[in-house]
């Protein structure tokens, strides 16, 4: 009986690990809502959204994106090397580089050809909206390392508690 629920337990742990059944596990609903909105709330809303709209570019919209701006459709669904906007995100041409300080992270940058291979997904029944207000929400903000000692100068059981007395 033992060796049966050993032989259980690994298969389980080798599927549950392996990249189709982790792809099964997100819609492309969710997977929209997850790892592509907030990139563009955080990140791209702030030039190409709102009120302003840089190059004619609005992405608050999967319309705004086919229709695209100055330069021509953002994306083309189905079609991630054909979409100016990884074009712009990948840093590979001089005239093109958004967002244009610092490159989105490889993970993003995969995530959107992902999301673009996969036809672009945009739900049409999203409850959540973008942020149109210059406050962003705390919950798509980067984290932020905090000095325990300049919260308080007296040292406290717990470093938790540091933070609940600063706040008294």
């Amino acid at each position: 009986m033992h060796s049966q629920f050993k032989y259980l337990a690994l298969a389980f742990i080798t599927l549950s690990h392996s990249p189709l059944f982790s792809l099964a596990a997100d819609s492309p609903a969710d997977f929209f809502e997850s790892r592509i909105r907030p990139v563009l709330s955080q990140t791209c809303f702030k030039c190409h959204g709102g009120e302003k709209t840089s190059n004619d570019l609005r992405l608050d919209t999967r319309a705004a994106l086919l229709k695209g701006g100055k330069s021509g459709p953002a994306i083309t669904p189905n079609h991630p090397n054909k979409s100016l906007l990884l074009h712009a995100i990948l840093h590979t041409d001089q005239n093109l580089q958004m967002p244009p300080k610092k490159p989105l992270p490889k993970r993003v940058i995969n995530d959107f050809r992902k999301w673009i291979a996969d036809g672009a997904h945009w739900p049409s029944t999203s409850k959540i909206k973008f942020n149109k207000n210059k406050h962003r929400h705390w919950s798509f903000l980067p984290l932020q390392t905090t000095d325990l000692k300049s919260l308080l100068g007296s040292p406290t059981t717990h470093p938790i508690d540091r933070f609940l007395l600063f706040q008294l």
